[in-house]
């Protein structure tokens, strides 16, 4: 009978963290140190199996029965390809027959979204703005802009008049003793520099 244990060996995971296989009977791993490695520091199941000593497999499992969404980051790397391979497939379910099952309003819809994404596909615009009537309203802007200047300066115009003819009143020039009211004057000097 032969006493000696056998060797295991180590395993070099794509982070270079190795992996003891000894080590690999069940314990108790906590779900939220799974879920911290897997979801939040991005590693996959190699890494965090690793860094707890346990096997893939039982990240995995652990991950599926605790909703741990593993190989987040591969699909964030990889999502455009992962998204293409997916419209394909279900481009591919549609048979002739299934689109003419469809209600006309789902087809044109479904014709509308396809043409809308080969056009952002090919880099043409989904989207036709009307800058002329962004220019239109600038345009109207400017003229009503225009329209109160004017009316603001015969405005000025007519107040210089006034104060040009001496049309104040002498009771609003002087006060009961008789000097004269500066504030009046202050008012009709600030007038002038409005010019």
């Amino acid at each position: 009978m032969n006493n000696t244990t056998p060797q295991h060996t180590t395993e070099q995971p794509n982070n270079n963290l190795p992996v003891d296989k000894s080590n690999c009977r069940p314990k108790y791993i906590p779900t939220e140190k799974i879920r911290e490695l897997i979801e939040i520091k991005e590693l996959n199941t190699v890494q965090a199996a690793a860094i707890l000593g346990c096997t893939k497999q039982s990240i995995r499992d652990r991950c599926i029965r605790h909703g741990i969404k593993y190989g987040l980051k591969r699909f964030k790397e990889q999502k455009a390809d992962i998204l293409a391979s997916k419209q394909r497939q279900l481009l591919d379910t549609l048979s002739s027959d299934e689109i003419k099952k469809m209600s006309p309003g789902s087809r044109v819809t479904a014709f509308a979204i396809l043409y809308d994404k080969e056009r952002l596909e090919r880099g043409q615009s989904t989207e036709n703005i009307a800058y002329c009537d962004m220019s239109k309203t600038l345009s109207d802007m400017d003229k009503e802009i225009e329209r109160l200047a004017g009316e603001l300066e015969g405005q000025m115009d007519d107040t210089r008049l006034d104060v040009s003819h001496n049309n104040l009143d002498d009771d609003f020039m002087f006060d009961d003793e008789g000097s004269q009211d500066t504030q009046a004057i202050d008012i009709i000097e600030d007038t002038d520099d409005c010019v």
